[in-house]
């Protein structure tokens, strides 16, 4: 009982978080909500805009990257949420 043995430390929590937008990028709509949560990290990470904004253009290829987010819109996440759950399939 002298040292305890020291735990090493995470490896993700150890990426950087450039590295983990472009990990989380190619996950689908539903991992990436799964993916914020795993950690306070994670979920900070995974409400990126611009993350949730690729994610949407990837799901949803008929549309338009050069269209913006409509305004008052809450943001890509919630566009992404809201094209998912509340369109006809």
């Amino acid at each position: 009982m002298d040292n305890p043995t020291p735990v090493p430390p995470n490896m993700w929590s150890s990426l950087p978080e450039p590295l983990l937008l472009e990990i989380f990028k190619n996950l689908s709509s539903d991992q990436m909500a799964n993916v914020c949560l795993v950690c306070r990290q994670w979920s900070r990470i995974g409400c990126d805009d611009l993350l949730w904004k690729h994610l949407l253009y990837k799901r949803f290829d008929g549309i338009d990257p050069s269209i913006d987010r409509p305004i008052g819109s809450l943001g890509y996440r919630h566009e992404c949420k809201r094209l998912i759950y509340h369109t006809p399939k």
